[in-house]
């Protein structure tokens, strides 16, 4: 079974935080969720041995009803996730789901995008039943974007059925 702990910005920058994480001498990896404004501010993350990869996509927090959360000033231009955003999410964790059982993922709060993303994967990798069961979060996950879930879910779930008609 795979799992997937969620965290936020200021923890997976921190050399703290991470140095504990490598101390359980289990190999990871890490999706970094960023919002387009931020860039690479504050990523400096401490690899050590255990971290695999790392991967970052850049889409801000949209609601259903288009606001955005941030902890940043936004601007004019919002960009959502998108199907490119999920199918590099789907990508990296296939092309590592054989070689760590353990991913980290964050977003500026912890709160939303990345639940979002977590929930997603462990219900392509562990099922549907008890997907849950295997994301750890700091909050309550009830508060995850459902349309950054389905998104990753609609994009497999594709991606899966075009393998399946050309093969």
């Amino acid at each position: 079974m795979y799992t997937f702990v969620v965290v936020n910005k200021s923890m997976i920058t921190n050399k703290h935080f991470m140095n504990t994480i490598n101390k359980q001498e289990l190999p990871f990896v890490i999706i970094s969720v960023l919002s387009p404004e931020y860039g690479l501010d504050g990523i400096q993350i401490e690899k050590g041995d255990y971290c695999q990869s790392h991967l970052i996509v850049y889409f801000h927090d949209v609601n259903d009803d288009g606001s955005v959360n941030s902890l940043k000033e936004v601007g004019d231009i919002i960009i959502p996730m998108n199907e490119t955003h999920a199918k590099r999410i789907i990508e990296f964790v296939m092309k590592w789901k054989d070689k760590v059982n353990n991913f980290i993922i964050h977003c500026e709060a912890g709160m939303s995008r990345s639940p979002g993303v977590a929930l997603a994967l462990s219900e392509i990798l562990n099922g549907q039943e008890n997907a849950e069961s295997f994301v750890q979060t700091l909050y309550d996950i009830k508060f995850h974007n459902p349309k950054v879930k389905q998104m990753i879910l609609d994009t497999y779930k594709r991606k899966k059925n075009k393998l399946n008609i050309s093969g």
